[in-house]
């Protein structure tokens, strides 16, 4: 049940494309749409950390957890272009009686990392 829950939350929520929903593991695909850039081209970092937020709690609703963000502590490495289609990969690295936490990073179709986050977040029920 949680994880189907998962699979539209992730699908309604900024365009993203489920593609992997494993234990602790969720990996989600998007084409950087034009509202999400600035004159540019380029991808507004709060768009890039609103994808991180989403993934960061898939994961661990994948293990049966409701959580809400407490903390998120993002690298913007390179940019992420207008168009371009990357990939948002969450692990869950450990999650607590109250408090879980997921490695978040974002990649391009050829592996190169663009972005990388830890989202510690609250457990709430």
């Amino acid at each position: 049940m949680c994880a189907r829950a998962c699979w539209r939350c992730t699908r309604r929520t900024a365009n993203l494309e489920p593609e992997v929903m494993e234990e602790g593991f969720v990996r989600n695909s998007v084409v950087v749409p034009e509202k999400a850039c600035n004159f540019f081209g380029n991808a507004f970092g709060g768009y890039l950390m609103s994808l991180v937020d989403v993934c960061g709690c898939a994961a661990p609703w994948t293990l049966g957890k409701y959580v809400v963000t407490q903390t998120c502590d993002v690298h913007f490495i390179r940019g992420v272009m207008l168009g371009e289609h990357v990939f948002i990969e969450a692990r869950d690295v450990r999650t607590g009686r109250t408090s879980s936490i997921a490695d978040v990073r974002i990649v391009d179709e050829q592996g190169n990392v663009r972005l990388t986050a830890t989202v510690t977040m609250h457990i709430g029920r």
